[in-house]
């Protein structure tokens, strides 16, 4: 039987396709759509490279010494011809005919390292997950193809249940892999989020007030659904009206809905279109940041939407101000986040300012933090 393990977090999955490569040992990333999976499996192989000492390049068949090569099949577009070959006649040096395949070159070959990367594997056809599984298993096709000792195989796949066009691969095929299951957590795309800086901080703000708006999945719904990539999406397509909302009018906030529409559905985009137009109930930023004013009002204390508004942009003023005015807006933010009396919202606040003004890690103010509120951290 195939082992199988539960990743729910980018680093743990990183970690186990970083050791599946390390021993040789094929790995199959199983997950919905949208979660990301192939694009963490490509960070996974760039550190798989720094790990071997090689510079990463992208479909190179026959690497040097010095590089390891990313290989992607996106099977679905393959039928099993163009991976196994056509079936051929060979003629021998002593003029004996024996069966053979033709094949298209079109495989790692050589001594040079790499990783073979099967995409999509449950979209293919069966004949070609057929050949997949050979290829997997035995590193070889027929005895007309051998992949080169120094190249890794790595797959990925939806499963039926997640309605994305792909099959349930068979027993036989999953019994020759490590099967890891990607299930992302809330944290886990998060602490994410927060690291890579790809999500705009007021979505984050959202998804941290609604976190089961992160990926939202109904079989039935032939419109867009929310889904990591579908937010990380739309941060791009808005990053110019959210990074201007001190001057949005009514034609931002439409703007802003319309394409969050169109990335994670309606009934979703409503309600964050409703979060963004909090920015007109937002509280004297310069007196919160400045001291004058150290206690959140009751609006702001009942309201955890506002709430999130105001944190989000308390963050925004301390990011932009000038170096040697951080740590004082930091301190007088975080006083009056403290009578929010909330220490989910303090966690959140302190998390998300760090992740982009790392230097206030260092300061006083986040030492009270650790000791206030650390025991809630995760």
């Amino acid at each position: 039987m195939s082992e199988v393990i539960k990743a729910t977090n980018q680093k743990e999955l990183i970690d186990d396709l970083l050791r599946g490569m390390k021993k040789d040992v094929p790995v199959l990333v199983r997950g919905s759509a949208g979660v990301g999976k192939s694009e963490i499996i490509r960070y996974a192989i760039l550190e798989y490279a720094k790990y071997r000492e090689k510079e990463l390049v992208f479909d190179v068949l026959n690497p040097t010494k010095k590089q390891l090569s990313l290989v992607n099949f996106g099977l679905p577009h393959y039928e099993a011809h163009d991976i196994a070959g056509i079936p051929t006649v060979i003629t021998m040096p002593d003029g004996t005919q024996i069966q053979g395949r033709a094949l298209l070159d079109n495989l790692p070959k050589g001594d040079g390292e790499g990783v073979l990367f099967l995409d999509e594997i449950g979209q293919a056809d069966m004949s070609v997950i057929t050949v997949a599984s050979e290829l997997i298993h035995e590193r070889k096709i027929n005895n007309d193809y051998a992949l080169p000792p120094g190249f890794r195989v790595v797959g990925a796949t939806n499963t039926s249940k997640h309605r994305a066009g792909s099959v349930d691969l068979p027993q036989h095929f999953l019994d020759r892999c490590l099967v890891i299951d990607y299930e992302p957590t809330f944290e886990g795309w998060y602490d994410w989020s927060l690291n890579s800086g790809r999500v705009n901080p007021m979505i984050n703000a959202y998804l941290h007030w609604n976190k089961d708006h992160l990926w939202s999945f109904d079989p039935k719904m032939k419109t867009a659904q929310a889904s990591p990539r579908a937010w990380e999406r739309l941060s791009k397509l808005i990053e110019d009206e959210l990074s201007d909302l001190q001057n949005a009018n009514e034609e931002t906030y439409r703007a802003i809905e319309r394409r969050a529409k169109g990335s994670v559905g309606e009934k979703i985009a409503v309600e964050f279109g409703n979060f963004i137009r909090l920015k007109e109930r937002l509280p004297n930023l310069s007196k919160i940041v400045s001291g004058d004013e150290k206690e959140a009002s009751d609006e702001v204390k009942t309201d955890m939407g506002l709430t999130y508004a105001v944190l989000t942009a308390l963050s925004g003023v301390i990011t932009n101000a000038k170096a040697d005015l951080q740590g004082e807006y930091f301190e007088n933010c975080f006083s009056y986040v403290q009578s929010v009396e909330v220490p989910e919202i303090a966690i959140f606040f302190a998390r998300q300012i760090v992740s982009v003004v790392s230097e206030l890690a260092e300061t006083s103010t986040f030492t009270k933090f650790i000791a206030e509120y650390g025991e809630f951290q995760y």
